[in-house]
């Protein structure tokens, strides 16, 4: 699973399909951002899509609970992380002005699925995490 490469054009033209589970601990960049070791897995699904027009998308969804650290309090806690997100394959024919604004262009080419899975969840992360409220010890010091 760790050598997967994927060529980003071929599996878009054939509408292929990619679905599994990773273990986080095996995403190496991501962990290194993770305030610790992160027991659970990924799951993902990936899809490729070729419209009329021969514009070439990728759709990757990803989900897994993420040990971040809470900006307000300082604990761990589990954040429950699921993204979609459909992207243009750059190098192709260009979508027509229509796509909506939610499509993300991606760099056309061959991509090893770890990397690619990486980039994607590491992105998905919120920038300042914080347990909700209701469950932080320091959220009764910030609402006032």
């Amino acid at each position: 699973m760790s050598n997967t490469v994927i060529c980003l054009p071929l599996f878009s033209i054939n509408e292929q399909h990619l679905a599994g589970t990773l273990p986080l601990a095996n995403l190496t960049r991501v962990c290194r951002q993770l305030p610790d070791t992160p027991n659970g897995a990924l799951s993902y699904r990936l899809f490729g899509e070729k419209d009329d027009n021969g514009c070439l998308f990728l759709t990757i969804t990803l989900s897994a609970e993420i040990p971040l650290l809470c900006v307000r309090c300082m604990e761990v806690f589990d954040f429950s992380l699921t993204t979609h997100q459909r992207f243009w394959l750059r190098g192709g024919n260009v979508p027509p002005t229509d796509t909506t604004d939610s499509e993300e262009e991606l760099e056309n080419g061959d991509i090893p699925l770890v990397e690619l899975l990486s980039d994607e969840l590491l992105l998905s992360l919120p920038q300042t995490p914080a347990h909700h409220p209701a469950s932080c010890s320091a959220a009764a010091y910030y609402s006032h």
